[in-house]
């Protein structure tokens, strides 16, 4: 083969790959749906059943936000914050099934007392009585934005006291030209009335999550 054939192979090949690598993509998006699907599916009929067990099964298996109907059902079924899903994927979910702008209990922080707070320009780290650390934070990756846009009131103002505030709510927009657009807030408080606000922003060309995850870490 001339240099030229190779060349003109090698781009051939080339856009193979492109096409390849896209579908590739959509088929782990469809994949990862359908597993959300699933969860909730599951998680209704378990909450249905009353089958609390099960509840916190599935919440830990799919990484799943619990919403503020289901925490305070689980509470009035005698189980403790401490045996809340404590890790979650960042994918949320209510009694609609997803639906953004739902409030849900954050239950790696809701009721427990912070001994120390400490935040850099992408994550925050919220360290707990009980000697566990949790991380408010995103996995950055290619195509994509997320970081703390603002806070509102004194993170330090919340160590010491109980977390009778725990909770977040998040908006999409996808009318963006160039992907899509999430801002999700955090609010926490205290029982003495110090409260506190953080605003991530986040933005992708629609291939990436721009969900923030709270993760306990040790």
């Amino acid at each position: 083969m001339s240099i030229v054939e190779i060349q003109m192979e090698m781009e051939k090949l080339e856009k193979e790959r492109q096409q390849l690598t896209g579908q590739l993509s959509m088929l782990n998006m469809r994949l990862k749906e359908t597993q959300r699907k699933l969860g909730i599916a599951l998680i209704a009929d378990a909450v249905e059943k009353q089958n609390w067990d099960a509840v916190l099964h599935y919440y830990r298996t799919y990484g799943f936000y619990m919403d503020i109907d289901t925490f305070t059902k689980l509470a009035d079924a005698g189980y403790t914050i401490a045996e809340a899903p404590l890790k979650y994927d960042g994918i949320k979910i209510d009694g609609d099934g997803g639906e953004d702008g739902a409030r849900c209990v954050i239950p790696q922080l809701a009721k427990f007392t912070f001994t120390a707070i400490q935040r850099t320009d992408d994550e925050i780290i919220f360290t707990r009585s009980d000697g566990r650390r949790v991380k408010m934070w995103h996995p950055q990756d290619c195509c994509e934005d997320v970081y703390i846009e603002s806070i509102v009131g004194d993170l330090d103002a919340l160590i010491g006291k109980p977390m009778v505030i725990a909770e977040t709510v998040s908006n999409y927009s996808d009318d963006q030209p160039y992907g899509d657009e999430r801002w999700t807030f955090y609010r926490l408080g205290t029982d003495i009335g110090n409260i506190v606000t953080i605003r991530w922003h986040g933005e992708s060309n629609g291939y990436y999550s721009t969900y923030v995850t709270v993760d306990v870490i040790e």
